[in-house]
């Protein structure tokens, strides 16, 4: 099954390639940044790759937190 989400586009870039199925980005980035993505899930391993996907995001966005911007 797919699913569409809308992810920051650096977030979606990582679930695509962490999930490695088919999973894409279906969107150019809006003015803020947020892309949808297709989600295929069609086995019990894609939900695992999906969380350990999102654990990855948060870090790379904490990792933007604590970046000062300029």
């Amino acid at each position: 099954m797919t699913y569409t989400i809308v992810l920051k586009e650096q977030r979606a870039q990582i679930v695509v390639k962490e999930l490695n199925n088919g999973s894409k980005i279906v969107t150019e980035p809006d003015g803020d940044g947020w892309v949808k993505v297709a989600v295929e899930i069609n086995r019990d391993y894609d939900i695992l790759a999906l969380y350990h996907a999102g654990m990855e995001a948060r870090v790379q966005m904490e990792n933007e937190w604590k970046t000062p911007v300029a």
